[in-house]
């Protein structure tokens, strides 16, 4: 009697099976490798190339975003779509960025009214995922509802604390014209990171603010701050413009 196959057969299978396997660190480094692979050159070759290159990685979450965005930036919505949507039923820490991904198609494909509403319901889902704020308050200010602005800006303070947020809120401070807390919330920005706040071209809501409350020795000084922080100042058009009119550019 000859002996059987089957256990063979078995083990066989299994150690393709764990040689085929993918770490996420494994799917990270067939992401990572694009960047310096000149042949794939645009959103749809490397889309393409992640869903080819990816047998193994779908099981992440983190690599289906990096696949989804690939095909939204190649203009490639329905496929894009698709993967999220059959991402999502078995999502966990991403489920969130997922549905962003499908809002953002809607936004991009004529649906405003519909990517507001899912927006508004990723925030009811996941009250600590910020990125959707931001995404809310960029059709908000495309609207000029400044209000609305920020406040999705004033709850992205509160998760993050960080001073981006800040200077969000100044912009919108400074278009509703509550100037002193507009100037408030650009101090407290560079409180937090002097370093970087201070070469960033939002520091502007501040010193526009400050003129408008007659405090134009404090908006100098912060204009000057600005011009020695950013060697590329006069690539701003308004603010060279603010500078001049302060008296500290040609």
């Amino acid at each position: 009697m000859k002996p059987s196959l089957l256990p063979f057969l078995f083990l066989t299978l299994s150690a393709c099976n764990m040689s085929s396997a993918k770490t996420i660190e494994d799917c990270a480094k067939i992401y990572h490798a694009t960047a310096n692979n000149p042949s794939i050159n645009s959103p749809l070759k490397l889309a393409k190339y992640l869903q080819n290159n990816g047998q193994g990685c779908m099981q992440y979450d983190e690599y289906n975003v990096w696949l989804v965005s690939a095909y939204q930036d190649a203009g490639e919505y329905a496929m894009s779509v698709d993967i999220a949507q059959k991402a999502l039923e078995n999502a966990n820490e991403y489920k969130p960025n997922l549905l962003q991904f499908i809002a953002e198609v809607e936004l991009r494909t004529g649906s405003e009214e519909k990517a507001v509403k899912m927006g508004e319901d990723i925030i009811l889902q996941y009250p600590n995922y910020s990125p959707i704020l931001g995404f809310l308050a960029e059709i908000a200010t495309k609207n000029q509802d400044f209000e609305a602005s920020f406040k999705y800006g004033e709850k992205s303070y509160q998760i993050e604390r960080n001073a981006s947020s800040l200077l969000w809120m100044a912009a919108d401070l400074h278009q509703l014209e509550r100037h002193e807390e507009a100037v408030n919330a650009v101090y407290k920005a560079l409180e937090l990171e002097p370093q970087r706040i201070q070469r960033m071209a939002g520091i502007l809501e501040g010193i526009v603010s400050l003129a408008a409350l007659n405090r134009k020795e404090e908006a100098t000084e912060l204009a000057k701050r600005h011009i020695a922080a950013n060697p590329n100042w006069r690539e701003n058009p308004t603010f060279v413009q603010v500078a001049k009119a302060l008296g500290v550019a040609d």
